[in-house]
Parts: C-alpha cells; structure tokens; sequence
C-alpha cells in the first residue's frame, strides 16, 4: 500500500504521525504505522486478543565478532535511570504476570518484547524495559559479570589462578558447543562475507575477551537511540497511553542518521569451504559429516518474493513425498535435513540451504551431486498438482490455529520488516500474496523459473561441508589455554592488583542487599484465586469422549489415549520409536511418501507420542500413556479419521528401509537435543532413581533413550526384530484405548460422532485391569555423562509430595524464594553459569537444583546447592510478606499463562487432576506463609537425593 503524505491523525500529546492504516480480516486486527520526528518507527496491531505485547527493537550490526551486541543485550538489563540496582530484568520476573518476558540478540537487530494480560502489570514492565534501553547505567562492573573477565579462581586469594569468567562468555561456549549451532553461524560467516552476517553476533569465545567496557558503551551510544529504533505494539490497550510513555522518555534525544545494513556483493562463481567440527560421541563416528549447498536469493524488502521462496522450500522439503527427501533422506545419504536447511528470511538478503547430515565423508560429493541433481530434475518435471494443494492447505491451516503466541510471533516479524526496509504492513497481509502465487502457479513453469532463477542460474552458491575432527574439543581447550596465558603473561603487577581489586569489588556488589522499592510490583490482590480451568462433558461411545467447546476458528484437535503402563521396561524403551514409526512407514496399502502427503493434504499432521505421569493422589504409582492426535478443517473431520485408522491398523511392520531411516533420525534428534536442553536431561537422570513415574520419563526422553537409540543404530542389519517388536507393542497398545478428547466448536460436534463411534468399533479394547508398571525399587547415588561440551548440566533431585498433598503448593514457593534469594546470585552472577536455580514439579513431586551452560567444576556447584539448604533457616529470616508475595506471583504467573485453543481441557485429560484438586492447589499457593517454607525443606531437602553431571567427567 501507498504511504500517505498527510497523517490521519495526529495525538494532541505525542509527536508521532499515523502514515497508514490497514484491515486486516483474516486476523480479526487492525494495524497501524507510526513515525515519530526523531525516526522512530512505530507499527501497531489492534486485536481484542487479551494476552497485549510490547516490543522495542534496535537494528544491531556489530563490525567483529566480540558479541558487543550480545554482551550489550545483557548489561542493558543490569540497571537503569530510574531503576539503579542490579538487574531489574529479573527481578521483575517475580514482581509480574508477565506472559512472556525476554530480552533478544539476532543477526543484525536486538529485540525486548514481553506480553502481559493484566494492564497494570503491561506498563510496570513498559517503564522499566525503556528506561532500560534508553537510560542504562552499564557499570564496568555489570559488564565484567555479564561479558568477560579475568578473575582468580578463588575471589579472595591473590595466589589461586586467574582464569576466564563471565555469563556471556560461558553460555557462548555452550551455545557454539552445540555441533548445529556452530554449522548454522559458520555456514552464515561464509555466506554474507564482508557484511554484518560474518560476524558472530552473539560473540565467539575466542574474540569474546577483546571486548572492552569502553567499546560497548560507545556501541549503545549509536544503537540504542530513537532514531535506530523499532517498536511494535500488539492487544487492546490503549495506545495513546503507551505512546505517551515512549514520548516521555525520548523527549530528550537529538535525532541521529538513521543506520543501514550493508548487502553482500554478489559472487560471480560458486565457493566451497571445508571446516573441522566437534564429533558426536553418541553417534555413529563414520557417519558425522554435514553438507549444505546454499544459495543467496531475493531481498527481504520483496514480500512477494519471499513467499513464494518459502512455498518453494516447503515443496522441495516438506515430507516424504518430497524431492528432496526422496533424493537424501530416501536414498540413505544421511541421517536428516541439516540445521540450515530451508528458506531463511533473517537477513537483508534471503537465503536457501539444502543440507544433510549424519553423512559418510566418502559421500559428500555424491550428496552435493544430488541435491543438483534434484532442482535440476524439478525444473524438468515440475511439482504434482497434488503436491502444491497440500503445501497450500498447510498455509491455510496454519493461519486458522489460534495461537497464544500469535501476537509475540507477529510483532518479531513486524520488526524484522522493519530493518530490512520491507513495507511492514504489507509483510503481514498474508492472504494478499498468497493470493496473487496461487494465481501465478497457474501460469504453466512459473514455479521451475524462479527454481531457474534464484538455484540453477545463481551463482551465489556455497557448498559448506563440516567433518568430524576427534581434536576439535580439545584443540578448543588449548587455544584457550594459550589465549589465557597470553593474556596473564602480559599483565603488570598494577594489572594483577586491579584484577584482585575487582574480583572483590564485583564479589562485594554481589553479596550487598539492594533496597528494591523503586521497582513497580502487581499485587498479589490483582491475581484471582480461582484457577484457570477449561470445563469438559462427556459421552459414552464405547469408551469415553470427552468434549471441549470453544471457538477453533474452524478446525477440531482430536486425541486418543492408550495405556501403556503395563508394558515391561524393555518395550517402553521402545515406545518414542514406536510413536515415530506410526507415521514414518507408510501403510500396508500405500507407500510412505503417498499416505504422508494424504495426511498433509487433509490435516495439520498425525502427532503420536508416549508420556508418564505421577497419580495426582500418590506419587507411589504412575501411569503411561500414548497419545494420539490430529487436527483438521471442518470439511475434512471425515478424513481425518481415516487417516488416523489407517495410521493405528494398517503401518507397514515390514518396510525396513523406512524403519532404519526413522531410527537413525530419532537417534539424531535425541543426540543433538542435548547441548541445547541438558539441563532437562539431567535432572530426568538425577530424579529417575527416585520413584516410577520419574523412572519411565527418563526411559522415553532421558538419556536412557539416547543411550538406547544409539545400541539401536549399531544394528541395521537387525530391522527385522526391532520392527517385530514395534508390531507387538502395537498388538498390546491398541487394545487398550483408554478415552477421546475432542476441542472443536459446538457446530462441530455432530460431524465427529458418527467418525469416533466407527473409529472405536475397529479395536479389540481389552478390561484394564492390573495396569500395573514394573515393580520400583528407589535408587540413590550420582550419575554422570561425560561428554566433550566445554560446559556442565547439573542436577540435584530430592522426592516430594503427590500434586494433592498440601505441601505441595509451598514446595513451589520455596523453588521461587531460593532462586530468587541465593540461587541466581551465587551460580550466575557470581559462578558465571547462563542460568541455574531451584524447580518443584507439582506434576512429578521432585524438587531439582539445576545449572544450565554451567562453567566446568561441578564441585563449586554442587557445594552451592549444598550451602543454599544448609542455609535455608537463616536465609527464610530476611523473606518478609513481599518477598512472599512476590514469590507466589513468580508461581501464577506460570499457571494462568493462556493456553492455545486446541489444547483447552488438555491438561486434565492427560493427568487426571481434578477441578478441586487444582484449587486447593492454588490455594496453598496463596495461603502458604514463610514457616511453611521453613517447614517443607525440612521435610524434603535432607533425604535421600540424586545428582547428575553432564559435561565433565565425575571421577
């Protein structure tokens, strides 16, 4: 759309200027763009969705790879003009209902957003994330703790070593540990050289301790002005409100030349760079290689462009009826897609990767032949008509689900229109260019000429290969020892002093007790004390329908639950590869790429996965389930449901080559999961021991599975048995449907019925009787895996109380308190881990300490966990009716975060809580007092207990 010359409207209070305004119907929104005299940009989006977002942006576009912008994002947060104390960021996140509160370093912009449903609580957070931004107080010694720094070892003896510390420096080292991040920001650095994208954003350890306190405000100076900066508003709050605020603290400010990113120059022949990466150990060593052949594609500021590229990509890739698939995956070149692969719009220019890994080095070439090969052919035959109407009924689908997330994602897309120069209005009127491609994919070739253009004819091409080097870990702990020394070799013994000095100063800041009344806190009052609950009825259809009524935007979610309790250990060991394979095998009628493109063309997908979970009245007995799912249009529900008994009786047992290919790609998923969530592993390994339900959830997702996975893809030539196996299970677990869930629109209901009722008659449902898991014998004692990661996840585990015990509300206060008031200062700001603190599961009744990208020495921290319920009395005296307060909002919040359409009644179909069991849960919350806290970890912090490590090797 045109921009306006003359505003429409103009506030009497604030200098910005409406210049275009647009329905948008198919979201039931409104949106605005705003300019301001200072180049502030500002785009808003009314919608009467309660959950309102707030987000203020910067383009960001470091010259090196320090991580300025990153270390910048976190200093930012350390303090400000109005809120002078040490990070008001975190501290707000227990003095709020936020929904959603981050902060956010990408490629070329930094992002603050949060959402909140509660209006006071939205413009507590809206002052202190712009006073933050615009008036922070960056201290040396925030910058010290958050970047880098050169410490001894031990704070307080001059003697003890000095190494490196600092949160960004540490959670860097995690992140560039993780073999798909490290492809994914190398691969970039190759494909963008010479602009913004070559450089690591987030800050590359080695370039990390180059970063001075001086450049980084020098960086904030430029960046963090009115004139860089983006916001974008979502909800029904008022906006002059909001406007007036902003206006209020950039009053101020001088305008400032707007900056630019700088495009990369285009090559005129393809390049190829090769580059050692780290080896996996739990995966097949032979099989480690990466490949990506990539190209640069269409400026971002083109929406058109852009859609149809993801249209493309989703054609070429999407499943198994895919080119692509068919052509890699398929064929056994590798194990899955690699982590660059797809259309990528997060640049000023686009790209596209096509990758594979867990390949043989020896095949490499043969990969690269392939995936030419592959566009080349598609260029010659085209895409099924077939195939281009499931792609778009994904689109359709996917812009029916309403989505708690739906106005956060938005305005992350806003602002990212907004750097790269493309109309923001224009950008996220979906349905217009979808609109305007599905008429041009009539024009015969149209898809094959932008296939032409933008691969075949594009000489911006990169092939990027990573091999494993059994060295790399270690060649990274020698460069920085040499980097370390180098750096202490030069220091004077002024400089050595000052380091001391500054260790002591930081040590001493660290430790003072903060007077925190500047900042703003929703009463406890604002928050009601009725529970969020989702009211179900049910039928009785053979077994039990249960039916949820809201509105879907015409699409109905379906789940079916099997009880699996009974199985022995040995095939729930089996069950996430069971789940997989229900899907991933075809049928006994059509081969897997037809029925999965059938399941694409009339539902949102066939979801199956295996879960456990605690008696709510005993924590004793547990239960396993399979769920089930699927969601369709309303004219498709008939489907549907065929689709799903077709999945349930007719998968194909004796389809090897797709069993072996699910396998090696659940093995895959599960191994590269884990340097991004260790510490979800370790405390499903450290809690395992101590009662059944723990005991099966480290089976299906822990790193028993992992373990098993791995044994599993060490026998290719045994497909035959495990595929026996899965055909047992699958004789067992039918029998045993337990009852449906069925959200959908009341309209609906009768259209799903007839289906269910026909559904339900084609098993052979069994009694449930003696659904009893394998006899539990508690075990203590530490687990340990050692894996090259250049951090730790850690975990200490304790057993609790049942969800309906009256303890269990104030064991979820105490997890607050002790993070909030010891954990977070004694294992980040002082330990340098990226995150750490306590977590009480109400669900599972296990009370975890934790660390996350955690510096090696697990001893510090478990002598940190130690010292924190050693210290539990004396501590719980300085925690007044606030800190209390406070502590039960950080609690709520989490439990009255909104929940997606589809997933309304889901929760206590699953677990079995009930409405009275879930108020005076929330009750026990609101009415627990600080001697309950004293109480329970009395109780529950001095028994038996398990810990893990997952990092260094625990001798």
């Amino acid at each position: 759309m045109r921009l306006l010359n003359r505003p429409f409207r103009r506030s009497y209070s604030t200098a910005f200027s409406c210049i275009q305004k647009r329905q948008l119907p198919s979201i039931k929104a409104t949106a605005f763009q705003y300019t301001h005299p200072l180049g502030t940009q500002w785009v808003h989006v009314h919608s009467e969705n309660l959950n309102n977002v707030f987000n203020v942006s910067f383009l960001t576009d470091p010259a090196d790879s320090t991580g300025v912008p990153h270390i910048l994002e976190h200093t930012t947060l350390c303090g400000s003009k109005n809120y002078p104390i040490r990070d008001p960021f975190f501290k707000m996140t227990n003095r709020s209902m936020a929904t959603f509160m981050n902060a956010l370093t990408g490629d070329d912009m930094t992002m603050y957003p949060f959402s909140s449903q509660n209006k006071k609580d939205y413009f507590n957070l809206m002052d202190v994330y712009l006073d933050s931004v615009f008036n922070p107080l960056l201290n040396r010694l925030d910058f010290f703790q958050e970047g880098w720094r050169l410490e001894h070892e031990n704070v307080n003896d001059p003697s003890s070593p000095i190494i490196f510390k600092g949160v960004v420096y540490n959670e860097m080292k995690g992140a560039l540990a993780d073999i798909n991040s490290l492809y994914y920001t190398r691969h970039q650095q190759y494909l963008y050289p010479g602009t913004t994208y070559s450089f690591v954003s987030g800050g590359d350890p080695p370039n990390i301790t180059d970063l001075n306190h001086k450049d980084l405000v020098a960086f904030h100076g430029k960046h963090y002005h009115p004139s860089n900066a983006r916001i974008v508003t979502y909800g029904n709050f008022d906006l002059q409100e909001q406007m007036m605020r902003v206006e209020d603290k950039i009053k101020h400010f001088k305008p400032l030349n707007q900056l630019h990113l700088k495009d990369v120059e285009r090559w005129d022949k393809p390049r190829k760079v090769v580059l050692d990466g780290p080896l996996d150990t739990m995966m097949d060593s032979e099989k480690q290689s990466r490949i990506a052949v990539s190209y640069l594609t269409n400026p971002d500021a083109d929406t058109f462009e852009s859609v149809t590229l993801k249209v493309i990509s989703d054609l070429l890739l999407d499943g198994a009826a895919s080119p692509m698939y068919k052509a890699l995956i398929e064929s056994k070149l590798g194990s899955d897609f690699g982590p660059t692969t797809g259309f990528n719009p997060y640049a000023l220019t686009t790209s596209m990767s096509f990758g594979l890994q867990g390949v043989e080095t020896s095949n490499l070439l043969t990969a690269e032949e392939r995936i030419l090969e592959c566009l080349e052919q598609t260029v010659k035959n085209g895409f099924p008509k077939e195939r281009i109407q499931s792609v778009f009924h994904q689109i359709e689908l996917g812009l029916k689900h309403k989505t708690t997330k739906y106005g956060m994602n938005l305005t992350w897309s806003i602002v990212r229109n907004l750097i790269h120069g493309a109309d923001p209005l224009d950008a996220i009127d979906s349905e217009k260019h979808l609109s305007l491609l599905s008429q041009k994919i009539k024009q015969p070739g149209f898809l094959e000429s932008k296939i032409k253009q933008y691969f075949l004819e594009n000489n911006h091409r990169l092939t990027f290969v990573m091999n494993p080097s059994p060295t790399y870990t270690n060649d990274l702990v020698l460069e920085e020892k040499q980097r370390l020394a180098s750096k202490v070799s030069k220091l004077t013994p002024e400089s050595k002093a000052e380091i001391y000095e500054n260790g002591i100063e930081l040590a001493r800041l660290q430790e003072t007790k903060e007077d925190l009344s500047c900042l703003p806190c929703l009463p406890l009052s604002d928050v009601s004390r009725i529970p969020q609950w989702h009211d179900t009825h049910q039928t009785n259809e053979g077994v039990p329908v249960h039916w949820r009524e809201t509105d879907t935007n015409d699409v109905s979610y379906t789940y079916m639950k099997f009880d699996v309790t009974h199985l022995p250990l040995d095939m729930k060991l089996h069950l996430p590869l069971f789940c997989r394979a229900l899907t991933s095998l075809g049928t006994e009628s059509q081969s897997l790429a037809a029925f999965d493109e059938e399941i694409r063309m009339f539902t949102g997908g066939i979801s199956v996965h295996c879960y456990s979970t605690a008696n709510p009245t005993s924590t004793s007995d547990s239960q396993s389930y399979i769920i089930v799912s699927s969601n369709s249009l309303t004219k498709n529900i008939p489907d549907m449901y065929r689709l799903l008994h077709d999945c349930l009786h007719s998968t194909n047992w004796t389809a090897y080559k797709e069993l072996w290919t699910c396998l090696v790609g659940e093995a895959t998923d599960f191994s590269n999961s884990i340097t991004g969530e260790g510490h979800l592993y370790a405390m499903k390994a450290s809690a395992a021991g101590l009662s059944p339900n723990a005991r099966d959830t480290e089976l299906f997702s822990g790193m028993r599975q992992v373990e098993f996975l791995k044994t599993l893809t060490e026998r290719e030539d045994d497909m035959s048995h495990v595929a026996q196996t899965l055909k047992d299970i699958s004789k067992s677990v039918l029998t045993q449907l337990v009852d449906f869930l069925v959200v959908c629109e009341k309209s609906q209901q009768s259209k799903h019925h007839q289906h269910i009722q026909t559904l339900i008659k084609s098993f052979d449902i069994q009694p449930r009787t003696n659904q009893i898991s394998e006899t539990f014998s508690p075990v203590v004692g530490p687990v340990n895996y050692a894996m090259d990661l250049g951090v730790n996840f850690t975990a200490k585990t304790f057993m609790g109380v049942p969800y309906s015990h009256p303890d269990s509300g104030p064991l979820r206060v105490l997890s607050s308190v002790l993070t909030n008031h010891y954990l977070h200062r004694e294992l980040r700001e002082k330990g340098g881990a990226y995150g750490g603190g306590s977590r009480y599961s109400g669900l599972d009744g296990v009370f975890h300490f934790m660390t996350y990208r955690d510096p090696l020495g697990f001893q510090r921290t478990f002598d940190t966990f130690e010292s924190c319920i050693d210290n539990i009395d004396q501590l719980m005296k300085s925690i007044d009716e606030k800190a209390m307060e406070q502590a039960k909002l950080d609690i709520l919040k989490g439990l009255d975060s909104p929940i997606n359409a589809g997933r309304e009644g889901l929760t206590q179909y699953q677990t079995g809580i009930s409405y009275d069991m879930l108020q005076r849960n929330r009750e026990s919350i609101f009415d627990c007092t600080v001697d309950d806290l004293v109480r329970v970890a009395g109780l529950y912090l001095k028994g038996p207990n398990n810990q893990c490590v997952i990092g260094e090797k625990v001798n």
